[in-house]
């Protein structure tokens, strides 16, 4: 060993090297598996190959399988076809039979054998055999092939490419890949090759497609060994069943997080998830192509493909369209969405690129669970004396004018915010922002038409409209702090 050898071998291994990609998901884990077995082989060694939708399923060593005659012939690279089968669904979209295909596999002259950079001084021979390796799986219908491995999103040919190095640790979601994909980037900072900020766009997500609604969970929806595709579902008034208990002013204990997921509401905006071309469009289903180049913060899924299922769609196909305009309504049929690689191959995991926003206020948490005496949820309204009603998370005042006090009508303020934050989610409380204090008060021992539309917010989308009273509750208290010339209360720095 002579001082450099690590870093010459490591540059190699970055630079030349070639390797499968790993998506996260069991069925790619598992083809790579197969994939480096049978490299391992021996020259002249049968082997049955079952391929499931672009990834090796099963391998047989020898051809003994009951009822399966090869009659073809076969390829220059030791490939021929046994056995076909096709993928069919039922009406409601779920399969009923896997896509496979049987391949009957003699490893050819010389094996399959991956030659690493480091060992080899010609790297012409590398590249040779790799191309005789990725034939096979091209001829086979493996998508995943030996490729090189780029940290910056871009190849030496300056073809972006899906995954990299280091975003496939950066959505591996384990502590493992964590610390391997923090101690790597400080390496090669520290070397020299990246900067700080090149890191940063391999944090790629697409915007949440239906903003008003964010789900607990966003769950692959999978038949067999076929991914087929992320869903949600709609509304269900069954999982209502206390809704009436709990509207009678008792505080809910239930921590936020493990409420149960009632499913999406009837007329939600559904949006573009990214810059996007729609390729195809009919009443209830489209299809779009995103765009990396309009929007260069996704740019490693240039050319990817999203398929929504379940919508009612109101754009058309050619559209070209920006993250967050409108492509349609949630309607009251299951949501299924595919996102397909920019090969063709639909990938199992739409969880990683695209998934619901989550409220992040931790310096407001507390808002949550101090025990108001309206309820303390933000679709609360309470009375709770004589002369003064309240609503929402903070606890807003109406208060009737008396001798001790003056009088407030703070929630038809609130209304008015509300609708200037979001007049389309907002749009109910439009008439009550010029309500007086007695129109208040006489609603709520009456008709309660108020606290109807306003509960009716918190159980179409709990999360949005709590984020929207606590931005205003902040908004309000800055600006009081800020005529008081306390402006420093808000600022973090040390």
């Amino acid at each position: 060993y002579h001082l450099g050898d690590g870093y010459r071998a490591t540059k190699k291994i970055f630079t030349q090297g070639m390797y499968y990609t790993f998506n996260g998901s069991a069925e790619t884990a598992k083809s790579i598996f197969w994939q480096q077995e049978l490299e391992e082989a021996k020259p002249g060694e049968t082997f049955a190959v079952t391929v499931r939708s672009g990834n090796i399923y099963h391998v047989t060593p020898g051809w003994n399988w009951q009822g399966d005659k090869f009659s073809g012939t076969m390829s220059e690279s030791g490939v021929g076809v046994i056995r076909k089968s096709e993928a069919r669904f039922d009406d409601e979209g779920n399969l009923e039979k896997v896509a496979e295909q049987v391949y009957w596999l003699i490893i050819p002259e010389g094996g399959l054998h991956y030659i690493s950079p480091t060992q080899e001084d010609d790297y012409s021979t590398v590249l040779k055999q790799v191309e005789k390796i990725n034939n096979v799986w091209t001829e086979m219908g493996v998508i995943n092939l030996r490729k090189h491995v780029s940290f910056d999103n871009v190849t030496t040919s300056g073809e972006i490419i899906a995954n990299t190095g280091l975003s496939i640790l950066k959505n591996c979601n384990t502590i493992d890949a964590d610390y391997i994909y923090r101690d790597l980037k400080e390496m090669l900072i520290d070397l020299g090759y990246y900067t700080e900020a090149e890191f940063d766009q391999l944090d790629v997500k697409l915007k949440w497609f239906i903003p008003r609604y964010n789900p607990k969970q966003w769950p692959q929806n999978s038949a067999g060994d076929l991914t087929f595709a992320a869903v949600l579902n709609p509304y269900d008034e069954e999982l209502d069943g206390d809704k009436e208990e709990s509207e009678e002013g008792k505080t809910d204990t239930t921590p936020i997080d493990v409420r149960v997921d009632k499913g999406f509401k009837e007329n939600l905006p559904v949006v573009a998830p990214g810059a996007c071309k729609v390729i195809e469009a009919d009443s209830d289903y489209i299809i779009i192509e995103f765009d990396g180049v309009r929007q260069p913060d996704i740019s490693i899924l240039d050319g990817y493909r999203m398929t929504i299922y379940g919508i009612n769609v109101n754009v058309a196909e050619g559209d070209e369209l920006e993250a967050g305009d409108e492509i349609g309504r949630t309607g009251t049929d299951q949501i299924r969405v595919l996102l397909e690689h920019d090969i063709g191959r639909t990938l199992s995991n739409v969880s990683d690129y695209m998934s619901p926003e989550k409220v992040e206020v931790p310096e407001l948490a507390y808002f949550y669970f101090l025990p108001y005496e309206s309820g303390g949820k933000p679709g609360t309204v309470g009375v709770l004396s004589a002369n003064e009603m309240a609503a929402g998370l903070c606890q807003w005042t109406n208060l009737r004018k008396t001798e001790s006090h003056g009088e407030l009508n703070n929630i038809a303020w609130l209304c008015e915010k509300l609708v200037e934050k979001d007049p389309d989610f907002c749009a109910s409380l439009s008439a009550y922002s010029s309500w007086s204090i007695e129109a208040f008060f006489n609603d709520v021992n009456g008709n309660n038409e108020f606290k109807r539309d306003f509960q009716m917010l918190e159980d179409e989308n709990f999360e949005y409209f709590a984020q929207l009273q606590l931005e205003i509750a902040m908004e309000e208290k800055k600006e009081i702090t800020s005529r008081h010339g306390c402006d420093w209360i808000f600022n973090k720095s040390p």
